[in-house]
């Protein structure tokens, strides 16, 4: 085993990644594409970390205590580092593309499987450099402030391990991904589309559950009483490595030290022998099947006004939601605020006490719907990348193009605003004409995200095909969400003054009309905004 090699290979994988173009004329230049970057950047959050929490650590956890809350943290870090370097790397997987970190090019280098399996660890471990630096820093500051300087670098290093522990765990996932997704995608592509999208919609939303404040300490309160009594399950070994030190049971810390090294090595062990065995993604088999004759038909799309060429785009762009990998996280992000949002608010349904701290529980979930309308109006016209001009050779006009864009973000939002509604109706039991004027202005808001979304997208698309292809332009993203911002509170402003009545009392059934009229003008605003954007783009591609 090379250990100059493993260093070396590491520094490659990273600069794969680091200098991979991301969109037009965005390839790192000076120190982006330096492969020191991150350790600099995790050095000096180490620091500042360290230095905080020696400072203010007993500020912030003065009804807690630093000692107590060192405790806690030190025997769930461990965990929590295994648990992120496996998110990440799985979340990475899903957002990169093959050929950035593809094991294909070392067949044809002198490298041996055990070289190649710590230095893709030590790459992975290289872009979160800057988080560990910042966890470690606030770790070993806090243990200053509470006087527990041993605890504080034995969390430290079993941290370490458990960092390590994840990767591994990572390696193994990969390998046997090599194999498995070759033939699930042979034997039934459509399942293995599905089953990819849920894997990585869930990981996604449990990184931003572990990333949440509230739900950390909830977590961590119930890892505390738990984890004693899994002491048969191996990756919690390094936690239960430190609570025996603090308990100073001086057997069990020794049993569980070597039980966790044993079972790193083991797992380092494992996911070498799968990389020699399935070292490169079999080869797809491709099976024709007889063609049938075509017969044209009205389908279902038709049925609902949509034109052979609309239904076609409908569906490809359907398709492209669960397909394209670029995707998902345009599709998670909002799910994941929506989930998350359930665990931030402080209030439930049998403690609020009137009818809008009711309605505040389900702010999250309205935001996701918002967002995910918003998010696939922006990304509608960039995401036809090269092809762009086929939709106007068809030929297709710019009002067909529109309206399946549109009803590609609004139908599933739709329906999900329809179930948010119905729960509203269940759950707070507001009155009718509440929630009437409730159902108007969320509908136009919705609407609203969408049109603005598709206004924004065609003025600022970015066509560019690389591997994190972004769809649309970072100026368009931010100027988007401020006009958001401005119809939103437009929109919802009725209801504002109705609750708060800085103008005189009014009928709720009054507060809806204007709310309708502003939708529907912002809605034409950015019709013909779109319009006027399709026809540019086609004069200039």
């Amino acid at each position: 085993m090379n250990f100059k090699l493993i260093l070396h290979f590491a520094k490659i994988l990273a600069l794969s990644s680091v200098r991979a173009q991301r969109v037009k004329g965005s390839v790192p230049t000076g120190l982006g594409k330096s492969p020191k970057v991150n350790l600099v950047v995790g050095l000096a959050g180490f620091l500042v970390a360290a230095f905080l929490a020696i400072n203010f650590a007993g500020v912030f956890l003065e009804d807690v205590g630093a000692s107590m809350f060192m405790v806690q943290i030190s025997i769930f870090l461990p965990s929590l580092m295994t648990l992120a370097a496996i998110m990440y790397g799985l979340l990475f997987e899903f957002s990169q593309s093959s050929s950035v970190g593809s094991s294909d090019v070392i067949n044809w280098l002198p490298i041996h499987a055990i070289e190649f399996v710590l230095a893709s660890a030590l790459s992975m471990l290289y872009f979160l450099a800057p988080l560990f630096g910042i966890i470690f820093g606030a770790t070993l500051g806090l243990s200053l402030a509470a006087n527990m300087l041993d605890v504080g670098l034995l969390c430290l290093i079993i941290s370490t391990l458990g960092l390590f522990l994840g990767a591994f765990i990572l390696e193994i996932i990969r390998a046997i991904t090599n194999r498995v997704s070759s033939t699930v995608y042979k034997r039934t592509g459509r399942t293995a589309v599905a089953v990819r999208l849920i894997v990585f919609l869930l990981m996604f939303v449990v990184f931003m559950l572990v990333s949440n404040v509230n739900f950390l300490f909830s977590i961590l309160e119930q890892f505390m009483g738990g984890v004693e009594s899994a002491w048969f399950l191996p990756i919690l070994w390094p936690s239960l490595t430190l609570m025996s030190y603090l308990s100073t049971e001086t057997i069990h810390v020794l049993l569980y030290a070597l039980l966790s090294i044993g079972f790193t090595a083991l797992i380092l062990w494992t996911s070498v022998k799968l990389r020699e065995k399935y070292w490169v993604p079999a080869p797809f088999a491709i099976k024709l099947a007889s063609s049938k004759p075509y017969s044209p038909k009205q389908g279902f799309l038709g049925g609902l006004g949509f034109s052979a060429a609309e239904a076609a785009i409908l569906k490809k762009d359907f398709r492209g939601l669960t397909r394209r990998k670029e995707m998902m996280v345009w599709i998670a992000v909002p799910l994941g605020i929506s989930v998350i949002s359930l665990f931030s608010v402080q209030s439930s349904l049998t403690t609020a006490a009137t009818t809008i701290e009711r309605l505040g529980i389900f702010s999250g979930p309205l935001i996701g719907i918002f967002m995910f309308a918003f998010y696939l109006t922006l990304t509608s016209i960039g995401q036809e990348g090269s092809a762009f001009l086929n939709l106007r050779m068809i030929p297709l006009k710019e009002k067909e193009v529109i309206k399946s864009k549109l009803a590609t973000a609004l139908v599933p939002s739709t329906c999900a605003m329809i179930v948010v509604t119905l729960l509203v109706q269940l759950l707070v039991q507001p009155r009718l004409e509440t929630l009437i004027a409730l159902a108007v202005t969320l509908f136009a808001v919705l609407f609203e995200c969408a049109f603005v979304g598709l206004a924004v997208g065609s003025r600022f698309p970015d066509f560019t095909e690389v591997p994190r292809a972004r769809f649309v332009d970072q100026k368009g993203v931010w100027l988007g969400m401020l006009i958001i911002a401005g119809c939103v509170g437009l929109t919802v402003l009725p209801l504002v003054l109705y609750e708060f009545p800085l103008l005189g009392s009014f009928p709720i059934l009054v507060a809806p009309v204007p709310s309708a009229v502003a939708g529907i003008l912002i809605c034409y605003a950015c019709y013909r905004t779109t319009l006027n954007s399709l026809q540019k783009l086609t004069t200039q591609y």
